[in-house]
């Protein structure tokens, strides 16, 4: 395939149309920098033949910012001894025409066509993607791709072995692929393709068979059920008659009763035990208080003595407080009045003090008026400041919106002058000659000088007439009156504004922002010196006069200065006040405690005498003797009376222990649970003959016996399905084993052009190397030899270098190329940006190869390197000169 000539038009950058023609059947070479447009010839190209013309997906390929271009390609090549052009426009008029020598095609079948001629598919729906560009996508290495290849080559194979086959005569017949893809099918039906596990039909028929299996298991389950609820049945009803005839649970209740009966006699028994009991509280209670009758008499001959006792020490306690109270009351006279003389020392001390912090206030306050009267006038002087500031403020007052509008009317109005005085015309001359001097409206033209004409004017020439100039037409009297009212609008603004220019407007608002800022300075000065106003600091001053006078006043009432220069300080004064005050007070207390020790002695003299008095009366009295002997023998006839009932409940309680009736209440319990126990198991074995006979006539409806046989033939069935599925599978994935294999060796074989063109290549790029290609026609490995033994790089085409790979993609794509123009197949190879990463020597090297390869294909190289193509052996033409050119 020749490209010949290439036009696009209204296409992303190329809103003009560009032009490529007289492209050589080899090597071209186009360069520029960045952003020049040569992606964007190769989108064009690629858009030529993978995009619909009918798709509205490619908007991306208008010019930016005009949405109503319509992208237009046209291609003009040649290939198979036939001439093709291609036009295909986008978006706004879609449209593809495809000349093919005298035949003309339209839109489908010309992209159609296309499609059969290069090898590629068409998007069904949206955007062409790199999948669909089969052969070209492989040959077209966009930018930035050349490391790329793996993908490429999968979306192209199908054509490549289009091409191998075609290439070989006695592999070209695609029968075996048919019947492999039969097979495969085939065997794909009955078993997974990976692991070869069992599916489809295969798997339904093992599934059938274990369910079936499961099934007959289930029914025999039932079956031998069946039988065991038969026996169970037989042996059920035996049971019932034996409990029927004997009723084991009827001696049960008998033999309870009884035990009940005993135990219901013991309770009666324990019950009139415990209200015999009840009777010995009562004797213990009268016992009780007649022992106490008795201690109490018992206490009261000690508490006699104890009391003689405590007389004795209150009358020495009542001695020992009258000698200590006399000199207690002597030392708190004394504390006294060295508390009042320490009292009157703190007042003289306090008062001299006192007129010293009124002095002191008194001078701080001056101070601060004096302060006062400085900030004052300082504040007052700003004040008038500030009210000059804001009357100039407010005469210069200028918006900022109506500087905005000022400076928006005089730039329209200069470009409105601008462009009248662009298109008016432009007089000049030059006169030598000392003649009659021509005339411009009456005005003598002389020397030399020129003028702008914006209206009708007559030259007048002596001696030849007379010349009528009128400029501009239409367009300079439309000017003009936007002129006008552009300067009358502006005018209109000045006058309200009160300027006469607009530099006196900036000076304006400049000058009002300095004065905004000077009053914000005098503003922050006067809150400084006055935060809350003038008047409150008037108002502060005239308040600290005030006070000044009432010091003087305080001073001049407190008492005349002590004449005595010796006195202590503050401190120590109050400190020897509260000395002498603490040491009152304890000598108080001390006192106190004296008059309050000797009366308490004298009460307590008194309360032990009566006290005394009162027990001995009590004690000696003919009553209290009589008392105590009739609480004697009361306390004795009652002991031997509680002596006696103990004996009789010992006895008592010894019969009711003798009896068990902890044994005689779980004899009871036991009895109890045994006749229910019985009569329950009886009522259960009823129950289950119910519930066997019930079981037992439904399953003898269900024809267990006859459904056993019915399920084993079905099994049978079954198992000889999956057998023969078994063996139908294992048939298939054997031949289709002995098919890959052949298909490998047919692959082999069919690989064997490709692998002659890819191995010219790598001994240019890399001597003594090899590579070898996998099923899908992918390069493998690279091997690289040295003296006998594998030296350098080795490995998967992805393990190489960013370098080495662009260098493989590209001589890879060579030998496709090669490959397919020996099948007869059109070619062209385009290269964007390719080999950016490749070192000088590889690039080199690179540079022969494609030169070589040009003598076969037809090569565009698309660079924004030129320096580095200059060995080429080709000029380079510049995308930049060419639009320049167009």
């Amino acid at each position: 395939m020749k490209l010949q000539r290439l036009r696009i038009e209204q296409f992303k950058q190329f809103r003009q149309p560009l032009e490529l023609v007289n492209l050589e059947p080899g090597l071209n070479l186009f360069t520029g920098p960045n952003e020049s447009g040569k992606s964007t010839i190769v989108r064009a190209i690629r858009a030529a033949f993978f995009e619909r013309y009918r798709s509205s997906s490619v908007k991306e390929l208008q010019p930016w910012g005009d949405g109503g271009a319509s992208p237009c390609v046209e291609l003009d090549f040649e290939t198979g001894g036939s001439r093709y052009r291609l036009h295909k426009q986008f978006l706004q008029r879609k449209r593809c025409r495809l000349q093919v020598d005298a035949l003309a095609l339209e839109n489908d079948d010309a992209e159609q066509r296309l499609c059969e001629l290069l090898g590629f598919q068409l998007a069904q729906r949206g955007e062409s993607k790199p999948e669909h560009w089969g052969i070209p996508g492989l040959l077209w290495i966009e930018q930035g791709g050349s490391h790329q290849i793996r993908d490429e080559v999968q979306h192209a194979t199908d054509h490549l072995r289009t091409a191998l086959q075609g290439s070989l005569g006695e592999v070209a017949s695609t029968a075996g692929d048919d019947v492999l893809s039969r097979v495969r099918e085939q065997r794909n039906e009955l078993l997974t393709e990976k692991k070869g596990e069992p599916r489809g039909p295969y798997l339904d028929a093992l599934r059938q068979r274990d369910e079936l299996q499961a099934a007959l298991q289930d029914t025999q389950q039932r079956l031998a059920q069946y039988r065991e609820q038969v026996d169970r049945l037989g042996q059920v009803q035996a049971e019932i008659a034996l409990d029927e005839a004997e009723r084991p649970w009827e001696p049960f209740q008998r033999q309870r009763q009884e035990a009940q009966q005993q135990l219901d006699a013991l309770q009666l028994a324990a019950e009139q035990l415990q209200r015999q009991r009840e009777q010995l509280a009562p004797l213990d209670r009268q016992i009780a208080l007649l022992q106490q009758q008795i201690d109490a008499h018992a206490q009261q001959q000690r508490a006699l003595a104890q009391r003689e006792q405590a007389l004795g020490a209150a009358l020495q306690a009542q001695e020992l407080a009258a000698q200590r109270l006399e000199p207690a009351r002597r030392r708190a006279q004394d504390a006294r009045q060295a508390q009042l003389d320490a009292q009157a020392l703190l007042e003289r001390v306090r008062a001299q003090q006192w007129r010293a912090s009124l002095r002191r206030e008194q001078d701080a306050a001056a101070q601060r008026v004096r302060t006062l009267d400085t900030a004052l006038a300082e504040a007052q002087a700003h004040g008038t400041e500030l009210a000059r500031l804001r009357e100039e403020l407010q005469r210069q007052a200028l918006d900022a919106a109506q500087l905005k509008e000022l400076r928006a009317l005089e730039q329209r109005w200069r470009e409105l002058e601008l462009r009248r005085e662009a298109a008016a015309t432009q007089l000049r001359w030059h006169f030598n000659h000392a003649g009659a001097a021509p005339r411009l409206d009456g005005e003598p033209l002389e020397g030399k000088g020129g003028r702008l004409l914006l209206q009708p004017a007559v030259l007048e020439l002596p001696g030849f007439g007379q010349v009528t100039v009128t400029p501009g037409g239409a367009d300079l009297e439309k000017l003009a009156a936007q002129l006008a009212d552009a300067m009358a609008t502006l005018e209109a603004l000045r006058r309200r504004l009160g300027v006469e220019t607009l530099a006196e407007a900036e000076a304006r608002h400049e000058r009002q922002r300095v004065l905004a800022g000077r009053i914000e300075t005098l503003q922050a000065l006067l809150a400084q010196l006055a935060p809350r106003g003038v008047p409150a600091l008037q108002a502060e001053r005239d308040e600290l006069q005030g006070r000044i006078a009432a010091l003087e006043a305080q001073i001049a009432a407190l008492p005349a200065a002590d004449a005595d220069a010796n006195l202590p300080p503050l401190a120590q004064a109050e400190q020897s006040l509260k000395d002498a005050a603490r040491q009152w007070e304890q000598a108080q207390a001390a006192a106190q405690q004296a008059q309050s020790a000797l009366a308490q002695a004298q009460g307590a003299v008194e309360h032990a005498q009566r006290e005394r008095e009162a027990l001995r009366l009590a004690l000696e009295s003919e009553e209290a003797r009589q008392a105590l002997e009739r609480a004697q023998a009361e306390r004795l006839a009652l002991l031997r009376q509680r002596e006696d009932l103990e004996s009789l409940l010992r006895a008592k309680q010894a019969d009711i222990e003798a009896a068990r009736p902890e044994l005689l209440k779980q004899d009871v319990l036991r009895l109890s649970r045994s006749a229910e126990v019985a009569y329950q198991q009886y009522q259960e074995r009823r129950r289950e003959r119910e519930a066997l006979q019930i079981r037992l006539d439904e399953a003898g409806a269900q024809g267990l016996e006859d459904a056993l046989a019915t399920q084993r033939a079905a099994l049978e069935r079954s198992q000889r399905h999956c057998g023969e599925l078994q063996r139908r599978a294992q048939a298939l994935d054997l031949l289709l084993n002995l098919l890959n294999e052949k298909r490998r060796a047919l692959t082999q074989r069919l690989q064997a052009p490709l692998q002659k063109h890819l191995n010219r290549y790598l001994a240019l790029l890399f001597p003594r190397a090899r590579v070898e290609l996998d099923e899908t026609l992918m390069p493998g490995p690279l091997r690289r030899e040295g003296n006998g033994s594998l030296d350098g790089e080795g490995g998967s085409f992805e393990q190489l270098s960013f370098g080495a790979r662009e260098q493989m993609g590209l001589i890879s794509r060579l030998a496709y190329a090669d490959l397919l123009k020996e099948a007869g197949r059109p070619t062209l190879i385009l290269l964007d940006d390719a080999l950016v990463h490749s070192d000088a020597g590889r690039l080199a090297a690179m540079k022969r190869i494609l030169f070589d390869a040009a003598t076969r294909h037809q090569i565009l190289v698309f660079s924004c390197h030129p320096e580095a193509w200059r060995d080429l052996g080709v000029a380079a033409r510049s995308i930049e000169a060419l639009r320049r050119g167009s």
